[in-house]
């Protein structure tokens, strides 16, 4: 098996849109290198990339409130339809 593979292959492991692995190269926080216009990713590097997101927890959402129901008044009165 090659040490690098293509962002097909990178998004299979990861999970990942090519996209969102694209700036995570750019920011440095995956390895590889560029061949031509597209780039290669380190094997490596992704399994520590997915080790270390398996360590981080995930930001704890907060609970949304229920709505509460609106009180509806009995409509009094005539009601004209308008045509």
């Amino acid at each position: 098996m090659a040490p690098v593979c293509d962002w097909r292959e990178a998004m299979a492991v990861t999970g990942l849109k090519k996209t969102k692995l694209y700036d995570l190269f750019r920011d440095g926080r995956l390895k590889g290198y560029r061949d031509g216009g597209m780039i290669r990713f380190y094997r490596t590097g992704l399994m520590s990339y997915m080790k270390e997101q398996e360590v981080t927890a995930a930001p704890l959402a907060t609970p949304v409130p229920p709505r509460k129901p609106t009180a509806r008044a009995a409509a009094t009165g005539t009601r004209f339809k308008f045509l």
